[in-house]
């Protein structure tokens, strides 16, 4: 059975506050960071379930970089996957399955290290 945890960044405290995986912890959760999403905008990312080649978990909003490609790839839920790059719509894009999602190593996160992705737009 896949985990479902979620996290969200505090700008207040500079870091990610992330949900426990238990019905009773992703309740508590949502109740605490509910603020934070509404009335600072940041948005909940999702753990996606994969691991990257370090073994470290996978979020919605991290930054990959992908060993072929040497680009900042951030994670986006699209169209019923969890892709990295800029989407079908660009020009740019690089859309990674999921599986190839595993060959890549976590940099950053578009909450913390959004100019790693300042070369890619």
């Amino acid at each position: 059975m896949e985990l479902i945890k979620f996290r969200i960044y505090d700008p207040t405290e500079k870091r990610m506050v992330e949900s426990g995986a238990t019905p009773t912890m992703l309740a508590s959760f949502f109740r605490a960071t509910a603020v934070l999403n509404v009335r600072d905008g940041m948005e909940y990312q999702q753990f996606t379930g994969l691991l990257d080649k370090t073994g470290k978990e996978i979020w919605e909003g991290d930054i990959l970089k992908h060993p072929i490609y040497h680009k900042a790839l951030p994670v986006k839920w699209y169209d019923g996957e969890y892709i990295a790059g800029f989407y079908a719509t660009s020009k740019l894009g690089h859309q990674l399955t999921n599986i190839a999602l595993t060959v890549c190593e976590i940099i950053g996160t578009v909450d913390e290290n959004s100019e790693l992705l300042e070369d890619e737009t």
